[in-house]
C-alpha cells in the first residue's frame, strides 16, 4: 500500500505542532553557527549530520509525522512511519512504545491477525531493553495476552511462563490478581494436556499460598476472598492436591490460627480427602482441635492417632 506523500505529512505535522517547528528552526540555526566538534561529524558527500544532535532533530520530526498520520485516521500509514521512527530512534522517547502498542492493537482489532500480538510482545521486550522496568512490562504482556489471545495454547503457554518466572524472580511486583491469573492459566493448560497435574498443583500452591497470606496480612489491593475460595475448591477437586502441598500451604497457618475451628476443620477435611491421615500436619490439627473442643469425638480421634504413632502415653 502506498503511503501519503511524506513531504506533505511533514508539512502538516509541523503546522500541527508549532512548538516543534520552533525547536527545529532553532536547531537548524545552531547547526550553522556551532563548530563540528559540537554538532557531530558530517558524512562525506551526504551533508547529513550524525550523532546525538542530529537525532534530537530528526527523531521528534519522525514522531510528529506518524502521529499526524494517526490523527488523520490513516493507521496503516501511521504504522509504517512509526516503524521507521522506532528503527532510527529506539531510545528517543518511551512514548514511541506506547504509541506502537496502540497502533498494533488497532490493527489487531481490524484484522484479528496474531502477527500483531507478536509485534506487541516484541515492543515491550525492546522497551525493557531501553528503559528498564522489565517486571511491569512483562506483567503487562500477560494482560494483553489474556485480552487478545483467548484460549490459544501457544499464547496461554507464553502467559504462563511469564507468570511463573515473575512469581519466582520478583513476586513482590505481582498483585493478587496476577497470582489468580497464574492459577487460571495453569488450569487451562492442564485441561489441554500441556502441563501435568504436578506442575498445575505447584502453580495453585504458589497462588493460593500468596493470596491467602496477603489477605491475612491485610495487604492493600488484595481482597480476592472469592477468588481464593474458588482456587482452593479447584485444587481440592482437581486430583492435583497432595499431602506435601497441603503442608506447604497450611502448616504455618495452623500454628498461627489454632483457635479458628472453621479453618482447622477445613484443613482436616483436605487432609482426609488427600489420604494424609498419617501426616504430621494431621496430628497437629487433631491436637489443636482437641485443645479447643474436648469433645468425645476429638478425644477419640487424638487417641487413635497416638496409638498409631506408638505414643499412647500422651
Amino acid at each position: 500500500m502506498r503511503y501519503p506523500d511524506f513531504k506533505a505529512l511533514q508539512v502538516m505535522a509541523l503546522m500541527i505542532e508549532k512548538g516543534l517547528r520552533s525547536v527545529m528552526i532553532l536547531a537548524a540555526a545552531l547547526m550553522i553557527v556551532l563548530p563540528s566538534a559540537v554538532t557531530g561529524q558530517e558524512v562525506a558527500g551526504s551533508g547529513i549530520v550524525t550523532g546525538d544532535f542530529a537525532d534530537s532533530v530528526r527523531c521528534p520530526e519522525m514522531i510528529s509525522i506518524y502521529r499526524s498520520a494517526q490523527l488523520q485516521g490513516d493507521n496503516v500509514a501511521a504504522l509504517g512511519y512509526w516503524r521507521e521512527a522506532l528503527d532510527v530512534c529506539p531510545g528517543a522517547s518511551e512514548e514511541i512504545y506506547t504509541d506502537g502498542e496502540i497502533l498494533y492493537r488497532q490493527m489487531f482489532d481490524l484484522t484479528g491477525s496474531r502477527e500483531y500480538i507478536d509485534s506487541i510482545m516484541m515492543i515491550f521486550t525492546q522497551r525493557s531493553h531501553y528503559y528498564g522496568n522489565r517486571s511491569a512490562n512483562e506483567l503487562h504482556k500477560t494482560d494483553l495476552l489474556m485480552d487478545l489471545a483467548g484460549d490459544d495454547p501457544d499464547y496461554l503457554g507464553l502467559c504462563y511462563n511469564i507468570l511463573v518466572e515473575a512469581a519466582e524472580s520478583y513476586p513482590d511486583q505481582l498483585e493478587c490478581n496476577h497470582f489468580v491469573r497464574l492459577a487460571t492459566v495453569a488450569a487451562s493448560l492442564y485441561a489441554m494436556g500441556i502441563i501435568d497435574a504436578g506442575e498445575m498443583g505447584q502453580a495453585f500452591i504458589t497462588s493460593i499460598g500468596t493470596v491467602d497470606h496477603r489477605i491475612e496480612s491485610g495487604v492493600v489491593n488484595c481482597s480476592n476472598s472469592e477468588d481464593l475460595q474458588n482456587m482452593e475448591t479447584f485444587y481440592r477437586t482437581s486430583g492435583a492436591m497432595t499431602c506435601a502441598g497441603i503442608e506447604t500451604l497450611y502448616s504455618g497457618k495452623v500454628d498461627r490460627n489454632f483457635r479458628d475451628a472453621l479453618f482447622l476443620g477445613k484443613v482436616q477435611a483436605m487432609l482426609n480427602e488427600a489420604d494424609c491421615g498419617s501426616s504430621d500436619l494431621y496430628y497437629n490439627v487433631a491436637v489443636k482441635m482437641f485443645a479447643n473442643d474436648r469433645s468425645v469425638e476429638n478425644a477419640l480421634r487424638l487417641a487413635e492417632l497416638n496409638i498409631a504413632r506408638n505414643d499412647s502415653d500422651r
